[in-house]
């Protein structure tokens, strides 16, 4: 995942608690874990041992990973439909539907199903079983403005954490759960305030000063679309079933279950909760019958695609190499070239070399220089480019899908007058 998109590495921390009392080397060591993410328990104040430090890449915005895809798989050659439904979805053919017009007409070739949640819907044996991860939002001054990811084990958990994830705007993500969600809304899925509540007291456990209710300034949640095997044993049944490079292996094992701290009144890893079920993926391959790629994570996206794409490929009888593994997305370049850079480091960190496009607009245009609204760093040139640039058609599209102006609630009603009134300059 990290050469096409090129990211910026990024520190992590894990507080140590200690098993007796801190020796000199040891308390330094965790005074220099506080200076990085500043509220974590002070080593002269709390129990704290020391911390692991390692960095990982991070991925700044998924919304804005899948419009680079979008973009990038349009350079190439492919043609990339928005505000369009796909029915009658058979091996070789569907009928697609302009939602804006009503307008329907066939299209015929080698049909992928990669629906998400919603694969069920379209193949009734799989056993789709969507997963929530809530999120909170809160300022970085509320923890202190710390410059690495830290996190806070769930107590009773093995391998289970909650973390705090800084963002470039100012903003720090909590997060995040892990529960069966059946039913729920697959669009906007809500947070049950006994999520916050778990979130709240669990990172709070390594924390100097609590967060409250307060201090969040938002909330928000996704569901993963998890395949279950079936009752027999095996994946999904079927002879031409099966299962991706990264198939279904052994449930990861946890400690015994643990009380979390005053307010927390359950863990997450129960009955009813999906931290134990497989994420790898699952390709469906059957005559007669669409492909259908399931299951999976983010991190693997490309390698669920490039297995979905060669599936594809020998039922159109051709042979290719697969050239993703290196190919960049649009705005990917090395850190070097992207430190020469001379536009602010948030639009770097989102736009990569397109982030002189989104600048060049607020300086042409000055009131586009300006916040979409207070408390977010979003500009209205972001949202500009994001329908010049980007194929935004609605409201929703700027403030949910081209910016990220709806984390801080409440933005969103501002933001939501300026994303109409730049929908409209720019489509007259």
């Amino acid at each position: 995942m990290a050469r096409p998109l090129q990211h910026q590495a990024t520190p992590f921390v894990v507080p140590l608690r200690p098993a007796g009392p801190l020796r000199d080397r040891q308390h330094r060591y965790a005074a220099d874990g506080c200076v990085i993410t500043p509220r974590v328990q002070d080593p002269g104040v709390g129990p704290l041992r020391g911390a692991v430090y390692y960095t990982d890449g991070q991925l700044e915005d998924d919304a804005r990973l899948v419009i680079a895809l979008a973009r990038t798989a349009a350079a190439h050659g492919a043609d990339v439909l928005t505000r369009c439904a796909a029915t009658d979805l058979r091996e070789d053919r569907l009928t697609l539907t302009d939602e804006t017009t009503g307008e329907s007409v066939e299209a015929r070739g080698t049909v992928v199903s990669a629906t998400g949640v919603w694969a069920g819907e379209h193949d009734p044996s799989l056993r789709i079983s969507p997963s929530r991860g809530s999120h909170l939002v809160v300022r970085a001054e509320a923890l202190g403005c710390p410059s690495a990811v830290f996190t806070a084990p769930v107590p009773g958990h093995f391998g289970r954490f909650v973390f705090a994830l800084p963002q470039s705007d100012g903003l720090v993500l909590v997060g995040l759960t892990d529960d069966a969600a059946p039913g729920v809304d697959g669009i906007a899925p809500p947070v049950p305030e006994s999520d916050e509540d778990f979130l709240l007291a669990t990172i709070n456990r390594a924390l100097e000063r609590p967060l409250t209710r307060q201090d969040v300034v938002g909330r928000f949640a996704g569901l993963r679309p998890l395949v279950l095997p079936t009752p027999s044993g095996g994946s999904t049944g079927g002879t031409k079933r099966r299962i991706g490079r990264h198939g279904f292996g052994e449930r990861r094992e946890h400690g015994a279950s643990g009380d979390l701290s005053e307010g927390a009144e359950r863990p997450l890893v129960e009955a009813g909760a999906t931290a134990d079920v497989s994420r790898r993926h699952l390709l469906i391959d059957e005559p007669g019958r669409p492909l259908t790629i399931a299951g999976g994570k983010l991190t693997t996206y490309r390698t669920m695609a490039e297995d979905a794409v060669d599936a594809a490929c020998r039922r159109l009888g051709t042979d290719r190499e697969c050239r993703t593994r290196m190919l960049p997305l649009v705005g990917a370049a090395p850190r070097e070239v992207l430190a020469r850079l001379e536009e602010p480091t948030r639009l770097v960190r989102r736009y990569g070399t397109e982030a002189g496009r989104v600048a060049e607009l607020g300086r042409r245009y000055p009131r586009f220089a300006g916040p979409v609204a207070e408390g977010v760093a979003y500009t209205v040139a972001e949202m500009l480019f994001g329908v010049l640039a980007e194929g935004a058609l609605t409201v929703e599209d700027l403030v949910e899908r081209r910016t990220r102006t709806s984390f801080v609630e409440s933005a969103v009603p501002a933001a939501r007058e300026v994303a109409a009134q730049v929908l409209e300059l720019a489509t007259t």
